[in-house]
């Protein structure tokens, strides 16, 4: 259940928008099918949304959401506005993008944000181009991301749950199309049911190929 605190925080519009740098190739914005459009201000944060949009547990989204105030070592009061808020799980989390490099010089806020957000019922997290840009979690992201303009027909949902659920070791992608009579193309179908949650991945942190298992069930 989401704290009153972490409803409050993001009662309003974003508190500042993305930065537009006319020399950068680095800001844009992100078209999300779950989300409003979203913008980032690095290939980090754009790829960060990548995962949050093909991660089915991912409900709320939003940048730049407010600003925090904290003491630092001097006990001068400063402020930061963290890059997302989201709900993933039911649970509400601020997440700041950095680079490694960078991430080391913010440790004290981080510690200082992290215990004083929990203390709200909401997590406070670094994340940093070792965890975002992962392989192959994020390159299954984006081969994922290739079906979100696919709306599976309710006639074909229903087949390849049906298919699925009389296959409990799971069915691999590459088979699937075969085995309804169906185009090969249907595998954006059926990337569209796991960006929905309908179906999942049997092993989520192996490389997504045609021969990638499908299952009911499972944890997002």
């Amino acid at each position: 259940m989401l704290s009153d605190q972490f409803k409050s925080l993001m009662s309003g519009p974003p508190v500042r928008k993305v930065v537009r740098r006319s020399h950068s190739t680095h800001v844009g914005w992100f078209a999300s099918r779950k989300f409003e459009q979203i913008g980032y201000e690095s290939h980090l944060e754009r790829d960060f949304l990548r995962l949050c949009e093909a991660d089915p547990a991912v409900t709320f989204l939003r940048e730049q959401p407010c600003t925090l105030f904290y003491a630092d070592e001097n006990g001068v009061t400063r402020d930061h506005t963290p890059d997302f808020a989201l709900v993933r799980n039911g649970a509400a989390m601020i997440v700041e993008t950095k680079y490694a490099d960078d991430a080391a010089k913010y440790a004290y806020r981080t510690k200082v944000l992290t215990r004083e957000l929990a203390l709200r019922g909401i997590a406070y997290k670094v994340m940093t181009e070792h965890e975002i840009q992962r392989e192959p979690r994020l390159g299954n992201a984006i081969e994922l991301l290739r079906g979100r303009g696919t709306k599976p027909s309710p006639e074909f949902a229903e087949r390849v749950l049906e298919l699925l659920l009389a296959s409990p070791g799971g069915v691999a992608v590459g088979d699937i199309p075969d085995m309804l009579g169906v185009a090969r193309d249907a595998r954006y179908a059926l990337y569209a049911m796991i960006l929905d949650g309908a179906i999942f991945l049997a092993d989520a942190d192996a490389p997504l190929t045609p021969q990638s298992k499908l299952v009911v069930g499972g944890v997002p």
